[in-house]
């Protein structure tokens, strides 16, 4: 179809969106396009790995685990 224009409106526009700057309890999300910012991918990952790091208190209270298990390098 050479010649046709597709146009969207700019209320559909608006609701496909994603913000350029989000701030949350982390601090300031940067994205480009809804693809984050170096800074804000390599926050977010660090945020993962904290997660992850107290992620096996979870089993304590799932009575998995008990605190006996551990043993000392």
């Amino acid at each position: 179809m050479s010649g046709s224009k597709s146009e969207v409106s700019p209320e559909i526009l608006a609701s496909v969106s994603t913000p350029d700057v989000v701030e949350s309890r982390l601090g300031t999300l940067e994205f480009d396009d809804g693809a984050p910012s170096e800074k804000t991918a390599a926050l977010l990952y660090d945020h993962l790995d904290f997660v992850k790091l107290y992620n096996p208190l979870q089993p304590f209270f799932d009575k998995t685990w008990w605190p006996s298990e551990i043993e000392p390098i």
